[in-house]
């Protein structure tokens, strides 16, 4: 998966690696050690089990990845979040790769079309669509 958004926003970066930012448009409890080789642990209140993965490039105010293994899963997968500065906006680009099948692809895509356009309406509107009483996707895993 490879995509990019505009942001307004210049503290963008950290929404995507600070525990306290994180949770306003991601998981609902987050933990991480932003660094290179730190931990993270993510969790959902509608899911079981933690997400926990280790960062594997950090350049602050610019690049985060990190490893992605949902809970019982055997697959390992990369997020990877590059930041464009771009005038007043910043194109916020995403890859996710290591998929082992394209609907297991497919599903990720959705859920991360979800969770960047959250990211952009809370960073600009302050509006969680989680929030919102429709029907909430799932996160970005592997099908079973």
């Amino acid at each position: 998966i490879n995509g990019g958004f505009f942001v307004l926003s210049t503290k963008i970066f950290d929404y995507l690696s600070d525990t306290q930012k994180l949770p306003l448009w991601f998981p609902d409890q987050a933990i991480i050690e932003a660094k290179f080789g730190g931990k993270y642990h993510f969790r959902w209140r509608d899911t079981e089990g933690v997400w926990s993965g280790v960062i594997t490039e950090y350049i602050r105010g610019n690049t985060v990845a990190f490893t992605w293994r949902p809970p019982g899963e055997e697959y390992e997968t990369i997020v990877r979040y590059r930041l464009f500065p771009q005038g007043a906006e910043t194109m916020v680009e995403l890859s996710h790769s290591g998929f082992t099948s394209s609907a297991a692809q497919e599903k990720a895509i959705q859920a991360w079309v979800f969770y960047l356009q959250n990211l952009k309406s809370v960073i600009e509107d302050g509006t969680d669509l989680r929030a919102e009483p429709r029907a909430r996707p799932a996160k970005p895993r592997r099908p079973r």
